[in-house]
């Protein structure tokens, strides 16, 4: 027989496992950060800015801290403002969809095309490409583009919004 107080000390603990798994945190001794490309749910999952649904994969962005921790946007605009306004340590790694492709690009190594006429979700007007060859390519297609590096996103977002 269990007593009353054996019981709510279960249940207790039962609750907060269940809390601290839905808020992603990890609880078990020894579990390493998750590796690899970043996993999106697209069209189930909010923008960790502007919080509008992620479902246009040719412009999602993601992050993930040296804990583990991810963080995934709907334009990769939304990225660059949210790193810029709040900060991340040193180590975070930064990913950015390849526009044509739709694989995943480490955000440093890219080449990014920039034109108002480029449609993403929030206005920014950031397509990434994989090398500057193909980001020369690709601004072909939209009116008044060029072609920036990761360093140069910030003050191009920053002046558009």
């Amino acid at each position: 027989m269990v007593t009353r107080r054996a019981f709510l000390s279960l249940v207790g603990a039962a609750g907060a496992a269940g809390v601290a798994t839905v808020a992603g945190i990890q609880l078990l001794p020894g579990e390493s950060a998750p590796t690899g490309d970043p996993v999106v749910r697209y069209g189930k999952e909010n923008c960790a800015r502007c919080r509008m649904t992620i479902s246009d994969a040719r412009f999602a962005a993601a992050w993930r801290e040296p804990g583990g921790k991810e963080k995934h946007f709907d334009d990769i605009g939304c990225m660059v403002l949210l790193q810029r306004d709040n900060g991340v340590p040193e180590t975070t790694q930064f990913w950015v969809n390849d526009y044509e492709t739709e694989t995943w690009l480490d955000a440093a190594s890219a080449s990014y095309v920039l034109s108002k006429a480029i449609d993403s979700p929030m206005a920014y007007g950031i397509a990434a490409s994989a090398t500057p060859d193909r980001a020369e390519a690709l601004s072909k297609r939209f009116e008044s583009a060029t072609v920036s590096m990761w360093d140069g996103l910030d003050s191009s977002v920053a002046a558009r919004g």
